[in-house]
């Protein structure tokens, strides 16, 4: 790799994001031996402070890196901040001889309340799969307003923690990159994504990449 060492003074955060920007870089990377950090409910930590300012997006590296990225999972809650995610794959790249596929959690409130009832049916299945089918129609909207090329989609119910539910399907999926939007300096994403990418960044045993949303002129 061709690589050129630089050295700032202040604060870490600060000094990540300022060097990125001295390098022109495109991508931050922090590794897996900065984990420790994370344990401290991911508030005023490194990671955490270099996320929420960073314009450029940023890869948590869990995994021993081996080889190419094989599979990509990309969180969506059909927001733009979601669509700037998407794109930030196919720019940097990290496609390539890749399978990427979208994932949109969504939430049914009364039918989780109802399939812990000893009563929950037929009814409870009709609205569950009702929910489902209105969010795949909101996911294909999404795919279709912002231009995306078609991708695999996985749309599943949120049956506790959504971050523990992200988590499990990219297992299933065997994904060895999971891809969230945040909201930069205001947090992650109020819509889904939400302390979600706060769970996923502080507990995914893969590859992160969380990515900032578009910059406005």
């Amino acid at each position: 790799v061709d690589a050129q060492a630089l050295q700032t003074e202040g604060e870490a955060f600060d000094g990540i994001l300022r060097g990125a920007q001295r390098a022109g870089a495109d991508l931050i990377v922090l590794g897996a031996h900065r984990r420790r950090v994370l344990q401290d409910v991911f508030v005023g930590t490194t990671a955490e402070r270099t996320i929420r300012n960073s314009r450029l997006p940023l890869l948590m590296a869990n995994a021993p890196p081996a080889e190419v990225y094989r599979r990509i999972a990309i969180a969506v809650d059909c927001s733009a901040v979601s669509a700037a995610a998407v794109r930030a794959v196919f720019a940097l790249g990290l496609d390539r001889g890749a399978t990427v596929s979208l994932i949109h959690v969504f939430d049914a409130l009364a039918a989780d309340l109802r399939l812990r009832a000893p009563a929950a049916g037929a009814a409870d299945a009709a609205y569950v799969d009702a929910e489902r089918a209105r969010a795949q129609r909101e996911l294909d909207a999404f795919v279709d307003s912002h231009g995306l090329p078609p991708l695999p989609t996985e749309v599943r119910l949120n049956q506790g923690a959504a971050g523990e539910t992200l988590r499990a399907i990219a297992r299933e999926l065997s994904a060895d990159l999971l891809v969230v939007g945040t909201h930069g300096r205001r947090g992650v994403s109020a819509q889904f994504l939400g302390s979600v990418a706060e769970a996923v960044l502080r507990t995914a045993q893969i590859d992160v990449l969380a990515v900032p949303p578009p910059q406005r002129g």
